[in-house]
């Protein structure tokens, strides 16, 4: 099903550039940007204890996109301070045109019993307090399986976009897994607005 009818035309990931060593890092980017796969996730797993709430199904595993690409607070915390980079997807793909809005409220609000059929078991997992409405969330939710790997269509990532602060070796390894992944996308720099707290781009070759 597509509820993008009318929505935004490009939802992004988040990433932080996995640092030496760091090889279940650096597994995550290469199976995205090399084997065209996302990683369900499994929302315990998220680092923030009301992911799943009473009610949430536990044999349901989710996907996190963004809506914006210039948001401060998702560079900081998603892309480790700017030195990570960002993807662009085009929600006119029918897989991440499945990608949700995340709804922020103030109470656990759950599916109305009084809906006909049985109640939406995904609607726990796309409810968040309002706390995290700066990320304007989007996801993918997606019963559980013994593979947690998603392919997806590589033609639906269209665009990379390097943080203000990261470095140019880091850039030359995306770079690599983008061509070794056989992708066609372009390249951006995410840039410091020095007049405002904006965050600019500008095509990076």
């Amino acid at each position: 099903m597509t509820y993008f009818f009318g929505g935004p035309p490009h939802l992004y990931k988040y990433l932080a550039m996995p640092r030496a060593g760091d090889s279940a890092g650096e597994a995550k980017v290469r199976d995205i940007l090399i084997a065209h796969n996302f990683f369900l996730s499994d929302p315990q797993s998220l680092g923030d204890p009301y992911e799943c709430p009473p009610g949430a199904d536990p044999a349901l595993r989710v996907f996190c996109l963004a809506k914006r690409s210039d948001s401060v607070l998702m560079w900081s915390r998603y892309a480790e301070h700017h030195t990570g980079f960002a993807l662009r997807f085009v929600t006119k793909d029918p897989l991440i045109a499945e990608a949700t809005p995340v709804e922020y409220a103030t109470s656990r609000r759950m599916a109305d019993p009084r809906a006909r059929g049985a109640p939406d078991k995904r609607k726990a997992l796309l409810l968040k307090s309002r706390d995290w409405k700066y990320e304007e969330e989007y996801r993918i939710v997606r019963p559980a399986a013994s593979d947690p790997m998603l392919p997806f269509n590589p033609a639906a990532l269209t665009s990379v976009i390097f943080g203000i602060a990261m470095p140019e070796a880091d850039k030359a390894r995306v770079r690599g897994w983008c061509a070794e992944g056989g992708l066609n996308v372009k390249f951006y720099q995410a840039s410091d607005d020095r007049s405002s707290f904006s965050v600019g781009m500008t095509e990076a070759g």
